[in-house]
């Protein structure tokens, strides 16, 4: 994981982007967050079935914790 993480921040560190990096990342978890916000939403009214969102809303959390976390990471090598 740690691998990965160079090679994404890589080019932004070389150009000396990093905060910009920070800016966008916490971006992408905000907007993830509120993807599984809507999502509960849409179980909660009724709109869609549990069945039908269980696998959609698992996914989307687990995306919001690979941001969230990329994002301390970020924030914690500036």
């Amino acid at each position: 994981m740690a691998r990965q993480w160079q090679l994404i921040i890589a080019p932004y560190v070389a150009h000396g982007r990093k905060a910009e990096f920070v800016a966008r990342m916490g971006i992408v978890a905000e907007e993830a967050d509120e993807s599984v916000l809507w999502l509960e939403l849409l179980e909660e009214t009724g709109i869609l079935s549990h069945e039908r969102l269980q696998d959609i809303l698992k996914e989307a959390k687990e995306l919001v914790a690979i941001f969230s976390t990329s994002l301390k990471t970020a924030k914690g090598n500036r």
